[in-house]
Parts: C-alpha cells; sequence; structure tokens
C-alpha cells in the first residue's frame, strides 16, 4: 500500500497490456445520417446524447429527430428505435439492444476480435439500433455500488451505435464494446476511441481528454463474453474517521484520450457536501503524471489523510481530472470527474458497544460489529444470518442453518502486537462483503470476495489498532 499525504507522483509504465477496439465493415455515407424515432422527448434527446458522444471524437453521425418514412428494415434509412423483440424471428426475447446491418455479411463477426482490420467486411447501405420495449429504460446515471441497474440507456445505446460505425465486440478490455455494467458501460474509453480514428481518419477530431472513472478494469478476471467481475468499484475506507485520520482509496482509473500525451495530468481527491464536486470542495490529496500519454489505476489503495480542520460531518468522496496545478480541465467534460455515492464520516460518535441484531453478532467484549452480505447469481443481495458461537467467533449461513458458509473471530491480540485480529474462512463461491466495525474506534473494514472463485482465507493482523 502506498501511503501519501498530499501529492504522489506516478513515473511507472508498466501497465498491463490492452488491446485496441476491433472494426470490421463502414457506413457508405459519413457523416452518416440517423433518425430517431422515439416518441418521449426524454429518450429522444438521450438518443441524441448518445450519437453525439461518439462524435465528441469524430465528425461522423447526424442525428436528426422524426421521420415521415415508415419503418422497415431495409429501407435505406438509419433508425434508432424501441423494438418488442418477441416479435423478430431468431431473435432472443431477453435481448437488451441490437443492432442490424445490410447487406448481411458487411459486418462480418461480432464477436471476431482482435482480426486484421477490413477483414471479410464491407460497406453499410443501412444500420439500424434495436432496444428491447420491454425495459423500462431511465436515463439516471446508475450508482457505481449497483451492479444489479440494466436498463441505463446511454450504456446500451452508445454500444449499440458503436457496432453501426463496424465496431465489434472488445472482450477482455476497458471498452463500451464489452459486456460489462451499466455505470461502466456510458464511458467510451482510449480503446475505442483508438479504433475510431484508425476507423475514420479524415473525420477524426484533434482533441485533448483527460477521463477518469469510479472503477477499475481486471481482465484478467473476465471469462467469457460478460465482464461484471472483471469491474472493480472504487472504495475507500474505513468509512468513519476522525480529523487528521487517513482514509485508503483504490480503484479509480485515468486514462488519455487525447490525440497527443499531456505533459502534466492531475487525479485529485475531494471531499463534499453535496454530490457536485468541485476545487472549492476539501482537498484531501492526489496524483500527477509527467507526462500521461496512455492510462493507470490504483487497484492497491493509496492512504490519504483527511485534513485536521475539516468540520464534523458527512461527505462524498469524489475526483477530478485535469492538467496543470491549477487542475485545468478540457472540453470534453462528462468524464472528467465522479463522486462515490457511500458517504464518509468524519468525526462524529462511535456507539461503544455493539447491538446484536438476527444479522450483525457483537464478538470481543460487545465491541466489535460483524456482518456478512451475500449477493445471489442473480444479483439479488441479501444479509447472512449470525450465530454468535463463542465471545470471539461466529457462525453465518445463507440459505438454512443447516448449512454453515462462514466463520468469523476477533481476536484480542494486544499483547502480541497491538492489534486485534480478524480471521475468517468461507466455504462459499458467491460474492460476499463482511464488514466488521470496532464501536470503540469507529474504525470500520470490509473484506470481499468476488463471485465464481474459492475465497480465500481472511488473516487481517494491522487493521483495527485502537488497544485495548
Amino acid at each position: 500500500m502506498k501511503k501519501l499525504l498530499f501529492v504522489l507522483l506516478i513515473a511507472g509504465s508498466a501497465f498491463a497490456q490492452r488491446t485496441e477496439s476491433c472494426t470490421c465493415g463502414i457506413p457508405g455515407q459519413v457523416p452518416t445520417p440517423w433518425e430517431i424515432r422515439h416518441v418521449d422527448p426524454v429518450a429522444q434527446q438521450a438518443a441524441v446524447n448518445a450519437f453525439n458522444t461518439w462524435n465528441l471524437y469524430a465528425d461522423i453521425l447526424a442525428p436528426q429527430v422524426g421521420s415521415s418514412v415508415t419503418y422497415d428494415l431495409g429501407n435505406g434509412h438509419n433508425e434508432i428505435l424501441f423494438r418488442d423483440f418477441s416479435t423478430v424471428p431468431g431473435l432472443d426475447p431477453s435481448t437488451v439492444g441490437f443492432a442490424p446491418s445490410l447487406p448481411n455479411g458487411a459486418f462480418g463477426n461480432f464477436n471476431q476480435c482482435p482480426v486484421p482490420f477490413g477483414t471479410s467486411c464491407g460497406v453499410f447501405s443501412e444500420a439500424d439500433v434495436w432496444l428491447s420495449a420491454d425495459i423500462d429504460w431511465h436515463v439516471t446515471r446508475p450508482n457505481v455500488d449497483d451492479p444489479r441497474d440494466a436498463a441505463y440507456y446511454y450504456s446500451t445505446a452508445i454500444h449499440e451505435i458503436g457496432h453501426t460505425l463496424g465496431m465489434h465486440h472488445n472482450f477482455k478490455n476497458l471498452s463500451t464494446m464489452n459486456y460489462y455494467q451499466d455505470y461502466a458501460g456510458q464511458f467510451v474509453s482510449r480503446a475505442d476511441v483508438l479504433a475510431l480514428r484508425r476507423q475514420f481518419p479524415s473525420r477524426a477530431k484533434s482533441v485533448s481528454d483527460l477521463a477518469t472513472y469510479p472503477f477499475r478494469y481486471d481482465e484478467t478476471v473476465q471469462t467469457g463474453s460478460f465482464g461484471n467481475n472483471a469491474l472493480k468499484p472504487a472504495t475507500f475506507s474505513p468509512t468513519q474517521v476522525s480529523a487528521g485520520g487517513s482514509i485508503t482509496i483504490k480503484n479509480w482509473t485515468i486514462e488519455n484520450l487525447g490525440t497527443a500525451a499531456v505533459t502534466s495530468a492531475r487525479l485529485r481527491f475531494f471531499l463534499s457536501t453535496d454530490a457536485n464536486i468541485t476545487t472549492s470542495d476539501i482537498y484531501i490529496g492526489g496524483f500527477k503524471w509527467e507526462p500521461l500519454t496512455s492510462w493507470s489505476d490504483d487497484p492497491d489503495g493509496t492512504a490519504f489523510q483527511i485534513p485536521a480542520g475539516t468540520p464534523a460531518g458527512q461527505y462524498y468522496l469524489g475526483a477530478i481530472v485535469g492538467s496543470g496545478d491549477n487542475l485545468a480541465l478540457d472540453g470534453i467534460t462528462y468524464n472528467n470527474s465522479w463522486y462515490l455515492p457511500t458517504k464518509l464520516t468524519v468525526g462524529g460518535s462511535p456507539s461503544a458497544v455493539c447491538t446484536p441484531t438476527a444479522n450483525r453478532v457483537c464478538l470481543n467484549s460487545n465491541r466489535y460489529a460483524v456482518e456478512l452480505k451475500y449477493r445471489t447469481p442473480d444479483g439479488a443481495q441479501n444479509s447472512a444470518t449470525a450465530i454468535k458461537y463463542t465471545e470471539n467467533s461466529a457462525l453465518y449461513w445463507f440459505s438454512g442453518p443447516d448449512n454453515i458458509e462462514m466463520v468469523v473471530k476477533v481476536l484480542n491480540a494486544c499483547g502480541l502486537n497491538s492489534h486485534y485480529w480478524v480471521y475468517g474462512a468461507a466455504a462459499t463461491d458467491l460474492q460476499f462483503d463482511l464488514t466488521v466495525t470496532d464501536t470503540k474506534s469507529g474504525k470500520v473494514k470490509t473484506y470481499s470476495h468476488a463471485a465464481g472463485t474459492p475465497a480465500g482465507a481472511i488473516t487481517d493482523q494491522a487493521t483495527f489498532d485502537t488497544c485495548p
């Protein structure tokens, strides 16, 4: 773990390999005229915004609302609309979005990536975007901590519009052309922009664009086409701290989507009383790159000190990306900042004693509150039922008391290394989050496990350091 009070210089360049998105097939007319067939004005504007997200990087799409032409696949018009997929022969009714193109075969294989650009491809005479009429679409930005949200218009529309530009799926990469959660899919990434410039060299724009995302992508975790487990939401811990104390922030990403290296890039973290993160908020530290040519992230976490004079209260943690010491923002603003929905409590009054419930067990003289939450394969989050086994240990079950899923213990090791130790072992491959709270100091630690893999043992001898 890297420790930091104010600004940390990042000079490394040993990043995991990422692959530029693939293109195959190309529109017959560029800029390509598009007709938006949504009736609802909110959906109409959302469609315009989705098209214009690609237009930030290349002048390639010309959307307009409405059409006097009767819709039909094959009418020579490029159209975006809602469709009942149960009426489309050969299409799975559970499909969320689809981008048919004509003539058949001009696009090649959706999943063929990487391939030589232009292999077995052609020119589109028409390309439409269909979005499922069975989904209650919305344009409210989804929370980074709610991966169940699957009805965010921009994420699906931007992805499908990408197909009409010739973009193929780009699995195992940070790309809107990947299949992963909507809070990430809304962003056109560096991999996408590089491919776009290759696809439309004469239409590409010269832009400056630093982007920051409230997540990290771990390509080593994605298996198959769905990358939900590969997305690691940005987090901070503990969630309660005294002014002058420190928190650890991890799993953010910064990318340079511009046409040139940024000689001095900055990512800075702030505490804000509202969700509008600005440079007038409470600055707690950040990073700089001199230069930033591609991208960077922080999987291990870095400690930042909360300024000693910070008033007690609850704050959103957010980040802003910009260039130079004055944090100058670029003109592409939708990816310049983010905030996390979980609030940080500064100061406050810890309860000094734990109150047990059906889902919370109190260990070590009722000082440590221990709770376990798990997520079923359908995405539903549930609280495990707790059984206090001894003064210092507990058992947890998910589906029934005859099937114990986890054992946890909190030990007083103050005489050994001046800490309380947390140990745990699980017998499940479901996603879970074990949260331990020291009600005396207010320190909180969450131990998380991703779905689909055997859970490793928890052997934490360092987090809880308030003795006795």
